[in-house]
């Protein structure tokens, strides 16, 4: 046991920061182990959450969101931003097929 009143302190601070660590780190393995196609944003959210705050490795949360998205097929970030906008050409009167991107928040 700390005898020094800052060591008394700490050990409460790392204790608490302990059990915090642990609520996160659940909470970040059940989302990757139950994340199904609709929930693929709040989980990779979390991972994002979860290296920012230095509980996972920025290295490690990168290749979490990859699997995710493997095991999931794509993202749905990357797929609400490209859409498919047919365009019509003025010499042949033909469709064209153009792709746009939408900008999100």
């Amino acid at each position: 046991m700390p005898i020094l009143k800052a060591s008394k302190k700490a050990l409460r601070n790392s204790r608490a920061k302990q059990s915090r660590n642990a609520i996160q780190m659940k909470r970040l393995k059940t989302s990757l182990k139950k994340a199904e196609a609709k929930s693929v944003n709040s989980t990779m959210s979390l991972v994002d959450k979860a290296a920012k705050t230095g509980l996972i490795h920025p290295n490690k949360a990168a290749r979490l969101k990859s699997r995710l998205a493997k095991k999931i097929g794509s993202t749905p970030k990357a797929e609400a931003k490209k859409t498919v906008a047919p365009v019509k050409s003025a010499k042949t009167g033909t469709k064209k097929v153009k792709a746009t991107t939408k900008k999100t928040k």
